[in-house]
């Protein structure tokens, strides 16, 4: 109109044209232009040069370059056309559609034109070599550098090669080409090309400086970190160098991005964002660094990642900036004048004089252009980067792409080599072995095993990858691995490398030590027995001689004896000679009588005295003053004079000391002055007496007594003198007799002598031979005893030589266990025990085929943990299982902070425990704590450790401390936290935790840190379990268990302790053991208690092993315990809101099994356990059933029902159950159903004729489906039991045939199928109710699928026996609301009530309130103003015990997160309760759904239920009477509405959301419309009523406007219609054939009459047919089919049965060589893959399509390029099919590795759906994989007659409409045939489908609801096929007849066209509408 408005005025322009510039909207960042704008503009499309015009515009530049370097002008042709090819081919290869940043434009060019020259100009001479090779290396910065994939980058340089060869033939192409082209300026003065070698010395010499000055961080030097820092460094070299980086966190972008600046003089400024850091902050940092670069002239690199870009306005500013080098609105007010002075200030310093604003403000800019380098970091985004392209184009258009990607294998093998330099790993001698899978391809052959090492370093990092495509494909689940892992992996293998081997060292010096100690002792004891032999030798020597002693004292003993005889004779003779001086003797005898008796007394006891008293007295150093006495008396007496007791002693020690005693001679001794001397000195004394002296010695006492005697004698001597004188002379007398009785005595003596001497020298021999048998005895016994120690120490020895031996084999396989354990250690820490162990294998495969030695029996755990260690974590509560102990070790050996995924809480129980018995205090915090950030300074500062929780979004603030960037300033440690440095101690340990088992976290984050997953596993919760149910059961044999798992961990400790401190002990002994007693006794006692400790051991081994046999009874129901929870957690497959806790499953735990009153009374332990087992499963099932929709808990029950009869399988006992074969068959069957193998595979060729005999099967109706008779094909073809009824079916009689028909014809045909088909096979099934269910269940869903629901309902109660028949279908009422409120809800534990869109339970928790009395506070979410009131109103319920209730909170999913972790730490009271209300939405986070109770509420089904509750919501009754039955005539259109969406897609095409908004606002039109037309009167007249408004308004905007199909909308129009007319107040108004509707005018009335309804409605209440509700039973069997065949796979994936180890992909030939021996570990169903393939493969046809030609006259035709196109895609697709499956066998049989095609093909057969590979064309929604192999082979058919046809354009075929791949193209074709033969427009033509020949002949029409003979007829619902029908296109529309939609599927979601079709005058053309009859092609 040539103006526009504004403010109410209209602008006119004249002369004035609008020229715009775009680019085109496909571009990244671009928004198409509307039409309405296009339409007044015209499009000129300027499109990019071609290549002539290209060649000539750089082929100018190109020669104006040259000139720098004459020589080489005559190239300037070539080196243009060798630039336009690279660059066309280029653009060709890689375009958007694959990566959003392959966009190539003549930009390109340019760019590569200005390297040239720049590299050129300074140069004084080039070679043509030199010239290509310059011109290939930009090449390679500009078209190689952004690739994604390796084959892209070959592609580009055999582009360059090829480029080069075709223009530069005559150069040295291979010496100009020489990869690798390196180019630099660091090594020369000019930018030229440099070595590698020689880069990589200069770089290393560098980096040491830059690791000094700028940034300490180990950096290999390998490949790609020198090309890298190449391509940065050449983009700071080029004014507004800006770079994109993009890689795997962890790659080395930003330490690479910081050396490069440091080269080139750049300042690095890096955001530090910190808690709260928002946009106001970012514009700081921009301002900052704009001014330094742009005022200060500073050159400046602004590295920014995008961690860091917390906000999208940071991308935006950024975008910005790179594309004019400003940011509008950066610099406003004081910030822009202070900017505006610094400008000036810098203009001067450059010399100019610039004042003005725009001026100041345009410098400003060039030189942010010019000394501003801004690099982005970033990570490869999972969705590809045309996202961030089209919210940020300058990223991609100003910036060089670096694509860093991942690390390549190169990249690992040369870091590893590098990392391990200094670990041992040399081995001499050693050969890889042919078997060595090699995981880098450029590694050496054969390799050495410090290569060999490596390659295992990159194949373990490559199998964790691995690991997460299966994770990702199987669980959904993203999981990240990056270079820090594949750093923390080698740091870690180095440190366990050294520690172990300096333990094993260690231990070993004392093992050896101990080991020579003993050796030394046993050679000590060889020498003891050898002194002891000696010994011996002696012994006998002296015996012998003692023994000749003795017999030599004996001979003389004899010959004394004949001398005494001979003296005794003489004697005799003497007596003759005495008696005859008798008397005179007599006399002088009589009067010494007196006198000589004493004397002879004392000469007696003298003579008696014993050897030892004398000896005694002799041996006495200082006697005691009697003995001293005495014997001074009997010396004086006898004459000798001793001065002193040694002169005595002299004197005592004679021998003749008692003979001179006794031989004294009185008279001529004893003279008178001795006498008197004797008197005086001795006698005198009182003391000197006999009986004083012999109390101090017995030997002196008879001495004294023989010197009083003698003193007396001699006194009456003196006295009696001459008789004295007397007897001499009588004595005299007798001398002369006397000398020959004297001679004869002296013999005697003699004798006496020699015998004295004799028994002397034997004493002496005797004694000798007693010490050498004293010695003897002491060696014998040091002997015996070292013999016992030894004989006690064997065992000890043979196992330290055992271990001594066993050093060197541990030594060689010290570097394979520390790799094993440094990859679990690196890697494992997120998986679960299943994936671990899946690692571990590879792991230890890769090892032992590469020649590398592990050990066998070694756990990782016990490598990384001493014994000690792993009792001392049991013991602070962690289970004795591998997870437990590897994750404490990873707790305890760590490089990167552990983050803890720790649903349960365990971990930090276990950390806050580990750090109290440390002594210390663990701090535990989270994000959400407003004492955050001063709980981890203080950790900082004194080295506390710091749990923190709900890490699920790190405050960026803890990357300085998760990075280790510290800095060392005057001999502090500091870290940089937020604006402040903080003191770092080394103690300090921070640990994140989440309980969100389901986290997803940024790989920037997840390359930080160590993740620990505490994810309780199957194996972990069957313990618990069994304990738990032990502990109730049976706490004795609990306590004993419990006990004895202590004591015996105590004892393995012990015992282990006992042998370190022997080995201690030997160690610490000095010299010989035998010669320490301290240390034999020490050893013996070690020894001791070390048996004593084995003994109890070895006794409560026996023990154990009684109460393990004990709690063997109750392993089976712990075992389903565990199997329920898991089937709980699988839930959530089928719908994000089934979310199970841990602690739900341990409340109906609990609750089963501690609080069961079924166990009341009950004592038998067997029937206990079945009643647990059965209670469990059912409050399993009926807890958990509230919280699905009604349609899956029978799936619930099916997957509870296949546990349970696992375990009833499990826990049979012997012959008292069911046969093996029995279970045998039954899961064979149940193997059957779970995994769809009804439908699998086209039948196979020996079952034709089963196949040709069901082809003719009517009994009954029974098989008369195609589908019907392909299940029974399938079924005879894979059940053997079922061939034999699948045949009898054929008959049409027989003994069965009354049977079948009675199961055809029955309502309930599960209750009657006949049993010769169940025991077909025999009677091996007849006692097992479960497996004849099953087989029912098989058989109805065969023949009868609408049945699959109630026998899978009657399978289910058959495994139960009836205990969960009340329990399905039951939906929450008010009474199990305030049950769950009451007993399963805590103040911790939110009650979310989830209702489908348009249903609010709200309600039901206000009704609760009410019968409780309890006060509830409401608030509706969705605001921030709803957050503050919910945030305040929780805190004050959570403290008065109130009710909160929240309304709608999936409006904000944020907050709920955040709530979610407010409820971790609220502590609130009892009664307190907080109920969420939601639709069932997937943004409601899954944690919170885990953590509530969750109740999921739907309307009830049925007309009655929703007319219940939709007349229950009318509040307003106001207005006329006739209001009344408006309202009910609302809700009854509600109903339907409602209603129709059960039987989409017949009831509605799609399922549009209904709600009781609609209802409302409908009540608001109608109340409206008839209150304006009653004009407040109290009734109306029903023909004033507006109907034509009311009308219009609901089938047009109420509910019509939710409707997108118009004949959805006609069925819509048809009901509003029929009811809502003044008829409807008629006394004989039906609602709908049958249904009258009811009488009365008060709401009351028709509430009332809404009770009496039925509870289910026929089909026909709602206007559809009459079995479509057996068309929805079947829909929904096969829905429930599919819900448990994907709880049945993931179910197999928990228990391992699909362990696809072949996985792995082959890197090479020699990875393959080893797919035979990976084929035995292949799952169970790759083998069932291999099967689906090879029976694919053979039902596709045999030849390819042959070749299409057509004559002449038809080649243009369009009929013919559609059947072309056709043909050619039908061809392309079969042979991919083809292609697939035979890949596919090929993986199933091992025989290759498999791809990442490869593996989805294999998710898509394992799961029976399509690949998504395979649909080029349009199939029903949910199409199973045989159904479309079936119906491609179909499709093939067609595709080869129409070929066929196309040689003869006169023949005519009927195509089947359905089977063509693109029937829109084919009927587009018949329309253009028909406007060229009618000479039409296309727009004149329209469609119709008639049945007299007339056009084009379609066939395969089916038609839904209705019959069509000669009009059409409705009848019951069936789809009745049409015979030949034909497309008539033609100028004038058929008005007669209805209107029907033509869909391609049963589905109904692609309308073909639309016709029109007569309709009988006996059928109402509104019920064909409201019937929703439709023709289908397929």
């Amino acid at each position: 109109r040539g103006g526009f408005w504004r403010a109410q005025q209209w602008v006119r322009l004249e002369r004035v044209q609008f020229v715009g510039a775009c680019n085109p909207p496909t571009d990244p960042g671009r928004v198409a232009l509307s039409r309405r704008f296009l339409r007044h503009a015209p499009l000129v499309l300027v499109d990019y040069p071609g290549a002539a015009a290209l060649r000539q515009i750089y082929g100018v530049l190109a020669r104006a370059m040259l000139k720098v370097q004459p020589q080489l002008r005559a190239h300037a042709g070539a080196l243009t056309g060798a630039m336009v090819d690279v660059y066309a081919a280029s653009q060709r290869r890689f375009t958007a559609d694959q990566q959003a940043h392959y966009v190539y434009s003549p930009r390109e060019l340019t760019r590569w034109m200005r390297g040239m020259h720049e590299a050129l100009a300074p140069l004084e001479a080039l070679s043509v070599e030199g010239l290509v090779r310059l011109w290939a290396h930009e090449a390679l910065r500009l078209f190689q550098d952004r690739l994604v994939a390796p084959a892209e980058r070959a592609w580009t340089d055999a582009a360059i090669d090829a480029a080069a060869r075709a223009h530069f033939p005559a150069a040295d192409l291979g010496a100009a080409l020489a990869r690798p082209i390196l180019f630099s300026n660091w090594l020369t003065r000019h930018y030229a090309p440099v070595a590698r070698e020689e880069l990589r010395d200069y770089m290393r010499a560098r980096l040491r400086v830059f690791c000094e000055e700028e940034l300490d961080v180990p950096l290999v030097l390998f490949n790609d970190v020198l090309d890298h820092v190449l391509r940065i460094d050449r983009v700071f070299r080029q004014p507004q160098g800006h770079a994109l980086l993009i890689g795997v966190s962890g790659a080395g972008k930003t330490t690479l991005a910081r050396f490069a600046a440091w080269m080139n003089g750049l300042a690095v400024v890096q955001v530090r964002a910190h808690r709260g850091y928002g946009a106001a902050d970012f514009d700081a940092d921009l301002r900052a660094v704009l001014r330094r670069s742009g005022c200060g002239g500073e050159r400046v690199c602004f590295i920014l990642d995008e961690s860091n870009v917390l906000d999208a306005g940071f991308l935006e500013r950024m975008n910005t900036l790179l594309a004019s080098s400003e940011v509008p609105g950066l610099f406003e007010g004081d910030d822009l004048a202070a900017l505006l002075t610094a400008c000036r200030e810098g203009a001067q310093r450059d010399g100019l004089l610039l004042d003005a604003p725009d001026e100041l403000f345009r410098w400003f800019t060039q030189q942010v252009a010019r000394n501003l380098h801004v690099v982005f970091t970033m990570n490869p985004p999972a969705a590809g980067l045309a996202q961030r392209a089209a919210t940020s184009p300058a990223l991609f258009n100003r910036c060089v792409l670096d694509w860093f990607g991942d690390w390549s294998d190169q990249a690992l093998f040369q870091v590893a080599r590098e990392l391990t330099l200094r670990v041992d790993l040399d081995r001499a001698g050693f050969a890889a072995p042919d078997t060595l899978p090699v995981a880098y391809a450029g590694l050496e052959l054969p390799a050495s095993h410090r290569d060999a090492v490596a390659n295992a370093c990159v194949a373990a990092h490559q199998a964790v990858r691995v690991a997460n495509a299966r994770l990702r494909r199987r669980r959904g689940a993203v999981v990240h691995v990056t270079p820090r892992h594949y750093l923390d992996f080698l740091q870690h293998l180095q440190r366990l490398y050294f520690a172990r081997r300096d333990a094993l060292e260690e231990q070993q010096r004392h093992v050896n030590v101990g080991l020579d100690k003993l050796q030394r002792t046993v050679a000590q004891v060889s020498e003891l027995r050898a002194a002891l032999r000696t010994t011996q030798q002696q012994l006998r020597a002296k015996t012998a001689e003692a023994d000749a002693k003795l017999r030599q004292m004996v001979q003389d003993q004899q010959e004394a004896e004949r001398q005494q005889q001979a003296a005794a004779a003489l004697q005799a003779e003497l007596a003759q000679s005495e008696a005859a001086i008798g008397t005179r003797r007599a006399e002088v005898v009589r009067d010494l009588e007196r006198a000589e008796p004493a004397v002879a007394d004392a000469q007696r006891a003298v003579s008696n005295i014993k050897k030892q008293h004398l000896t005694e007295v002799r041996a006495m150093a200082n006697p005691p003053a009697a003995v001293k006495l005495a014997m001074d008396g009997v010396c004086t007496l006898l004459g000798h004079r001793a001065p002193d007791w040694k002169a005595l002693q002299g004197v005592i020690r004679r021998d003749d000391f008692i003979a001179s005693i006794v031989r004294f001679d009185t008279d001529a001794q004893l003279t008178r002055p001795l006498r008197a001397l004797m008197r005086r000195q001795f006698l005198a004394l009182p003391e000197f007496n006999f009986e004083s002296v012999s109390r101090a010695s017995k030997a002196c006492g008879p001495l004294v007594k023989w010197v009083v005697a003698q003193v007396e004698y001699a006194e009456i001597l003196e006295r009696v003198g001459p008789l004295r004188a007397e007897v001499a002379r009588l004595e005299q007398d007798a001398a002369d007799t006397q000398a020959r009785a004297g001679a004869l005595q002296q013999t005697v003596r003699e004798l006496e002598a020699a015998i004295a001497g004799y028994k002397d020298e034997y004493a002496l021999l005797i004694a000798e031979t007693e010490r050498l048998k004293a010695e003897m005895a002491r060696v014998e016994a040091k002997v015996a005893r070292s013999v016992g120690l030894l004989a006690s120490l064997e065992s000890e020895r043979a196992r330290w030589e055992q271990g001594s031996l066993r050093f060197d084999a541990q030594m060689a396989t010290l570097v394979g266990d520390a790799l094993q354990a440094a990859a679990l250690l690196a890697y494992g820490g997120l998986y679960d025990q299943r994936y671990r162990g899946l690692l571990a294998a590879r792991w230890a495969l890769q090892a032992e085929r590469s020649g590398i030695r592990v050990g066998d029996d070694a756990r990782a755990a016990d490598f990384l943990a001493t014994a000690e260690q792993r009792l001392a974590w049991q013991a602070l509560g962690l289970p004795d299982d591998a997870l437990a102990m590897e994750n404490a070790a990873m707790l305890e050996s760590f490089n990167r902070y552990p983050l803890l995924i720790d649903p349960s809480g365990a971990a930090a129980r276990f950390l806050a425990l580990r750090a109290e018995q440390q002594g210390r205090k663990l701090t535990v915090t989270s994000f959400l704590d407003p004492a955050f950030l001063k709980h981890l300074e203080a950790a900082l500062r004194f080295g506390n450790p710091i749990l923190v929780h709900d890490v699920e979004h790190v405050d960026p603030i803890l990357n300085p401390v998760l990075n280790r960037e510290l800095r060392r300033t005057g001999g502090r440690v500091l870290v940089r936290l937020g604006a402040q440095d903080i003191d770092f101690s080394p103690s300090f340990a921070l640990f994140l935790a989440t309980r969100d088992p389901a986290a997803v976290f940024a790989p920037d984050l997840a390359s930080r840190v160590t993740f620990v997953n505490f994810t309780v596993t199957r194996a972990s919760l069957q313990a618990q379990c069994l304990a738990q149910v032990m502990r109730h059961e049976r706490p004795d044999v609990d306590a004993r268990r419990r006990d004895l798992v202590r004591l015996q961990g105590e004892f393995r400790l012990r015992l282990h302790a006992l042998e370190k401190e022997l080995l201690r002990a030997l160690n610490a002994s000095q010299g010989s053991i035998l010669d320490d007693d301290a240390v034999v006794a020490t050893l013996e006692t070690l020894k001791l208690e070390a048996a004593e400790v084995a003994r109890k051991a070895a006794e409560t081994d026996g023990v154990m092993r009684e109460v393990d046999q004990i709690a063997q009874s109750f392993t089976p129901l712990a075992r389903a315990c565990s199997a329920v929870y898991f089937a709980l957690d699988r839930l959530a497959a089928l719908h994000p809101f089934y979310q199970f806790s841990l602690d739900f499953f341990n409340r109906i735990f609990r609750d089963a099994v501690e609080r069961n009153a079924s166990l009341d009374g009950i004592a038998d332990e067997r029937l206990r356990l079945r009643i647990l087992r059965r209670d469990l499963f059912a409050l399993a099932f009926r807890r958990a059933a509230v919280s699905l929709h009604h349609d899956k808990q029978l799936a619930l029950l099916v997957q509870l029902a296949q546990i349970k009869l696992r375990g009833d399988e499990e826990s049979e006992d012997g012959d008292a159950g069911p046969s093996q074969e029995a279970w045998a068959r039954l899961n064979a069957d149940l193997d059957f159903v779970m995994r769809d193998a009804l439908l699998a595979a086209p039948s196979a060729p020996a079952d034709a004729d089963v196949a040709t005999e069901l082809a003719a099967t009517r009994v009954a109706g029974v098989a008369a489906s195609a589908d019907a008779r392909t299940a029974l094909a399938a079924l005879a073809q894979q059940l053997p039991w079922c061939r034999a009824w699948v045949r009898e079916l054929g008959a049409e009689s027989g003994s069965g045939a009354d049977e079948w028909a009675a199961f055809a014809a029955s309502d309930e045909p599960e209750r009657c199928v006949p049993s010769a088909a169940l025991l077909a096979d025999g009677d091996a099934l007849s006692g097992l109710p479960a497996a004849l269910a099953l087989r029912t269940l098989i058989v109805v869903r065969a023949l009868r699928p609408e049945r699959v629901l109630a026998a899978a309902a009657r399978f289910a109660s058959a495994v139960f026996e009836g205990a969960m028949g009340d329990a399905l279908g039951a939906r929450m009422d008010d009474a199990g609301l305030a049950h769950i409120v009451a007993d399963e809800a805590d103040a911790a534990t939110p009650v979310a009530l989830c209702s489908v869109p348009g249903h609010d339970a709200a309600y039901r928790v206000d009704a609760l309130a009410r019968e409780q009395q309890r006060g509830v506070h409401a608030v509706a979410m969705g605001s921030v103003e709803g957050f503050a009131l919910a945030d305040q109103a929780i805190a004050a319920a959570a403290k008065s015990g109130a009710w909160v209730l929240l309304k709608n909170v999936h409006l904000a999913p944020t907050w709920l997160g955040q709530l979610e972790k407010r409820l971790q730490t609220l502590r609130a009271h009892d009664q307190f309760r907080l109920f969420l209300t939601t639709e069932i939405n997937p943004a409601v986070p899954a944690s919170l759904l885990r953590r509530a109770r969750t109740l999921v509420f739907e309307p009830a089904p049925g007309i009655r239920a929703n007319l219940l509750e939709s007349l229950a919501s009318i509040k307003n009754t106001a207005g006329p009477a006739e209001l009344a039955r408006l309202h009910f005539l609302l809700a009854w259109l509600h109903s339907v509405a409602v209603e129709r969406l059960r039987y989409a897609p017949l009831g509605w095409s799609s399922a549009y959301e209904f709600s009781d908004a609609d209802f409302a606002c409908a009540l608001a039109t109608v109340d409206c419309w008839v209150a304006r037309a009653a004009h407040g009167r109290a009734n109306i007249d029903p023909a004033r009523i507006p109907w034509d408004a009311i009308r219009t308004l609901l089938a047009e905007s109420v509910y019509g406007g939710r409707i997108d199909s118009d004949f959805d909308h006609a069925v819509l129009r048809s009901f509003v219609a029929r009811w809502f007319c003044a008829d409807a107040y008629g006394a004989d108004f039906d609602l709908c054939d049958g249904v009258r509707a009811p009488e009365g005018i008060a709401p009351r009335d028709f509430v009332r009459w809404c009770e009496q309804l039925p509870e289910h409605e026929p089909p026909t209440w709602l206007g559809l047919p009459p079995n479509a509700e057996t068309l929805l039973l079947v829909h929904k069997g096969h829905e429930l089919v599919a819900d448990v065949r994907r709880l049945r796979s993931l179910m197999d994936d928990d228990d391992g049965d699909d362990d696809d180890e072949g996985e792995e992909p082959a890197p090479n030939a020699a990875s393959a060589a080893t797919a035979d021996a990976d084929h035995a570990e292949l799952p169970a169903f790759m083998r069932q893959v291999e099967l689906l393939a090879a029976g694919f493969a053979a039902a596709l046809p045999a030849a390819a399509l042959p070749p299409l030609s057509a004559a002449p006259d038809a080649a243009d035709t369009p009929l013919f390029r559609v059947v072309e196109r056709e043909h050619s895609v039908a061809q392309t697709l079969l042979a991919q099919v083809r292609r697939d499956l035979e890949q596919l066998r090929r993986v199933c049989r091992g025989e290759c590795k498999q791809t990442n095609h490869l593996r989805q093909l294999l998710a898509d057969f394992n799961a029976g759906v399509v690949p998504q590979s395979w649909l080029v064309y349009t199939v029903p929604r949910g199409l199973a994989l045989s159904r479309w192999i079936a119906d491609f082979v179909q499709r093939l058919s067609q595709t080869q007659a129409l070929a066929q046809s196309a040689l003869d354009p006169q023949a005519r075929i009927d195509v089947w409409l359905g089977g063509l791949l693109f029937p829109e193209a084919f009927i587009t074709a018949t329309r253009q045939m028909a406007a060229k033969q009618l000479a039409c427009s296309l727009e004149e033509l329209q469609i119709a489908l008639v049945r007299e020949p007339a056009g084009v002949a379609v066939s395969g029409l089916k038609l839904e609801g209705a019959v069509w003979s000669d009009s059409v007829q409705l009848n019951d619902g069936r789809a009745e096929p049409l015979d030949s029908c034909y497309l008539q296109w033609s100028k004038d529309a058929c008005q007669d007849g209805v209107v029907v939609p033509v869909y391609l599927n049963g589905d109904r979601s692609l309308l073909l066209f639309q016709t029109s079709v007569p309709v009988g005058p006996s059928t109402d053309k509104q019920q064909v509408v409201q019937r929703a009859v439709a023709i289908t092609a397929a």
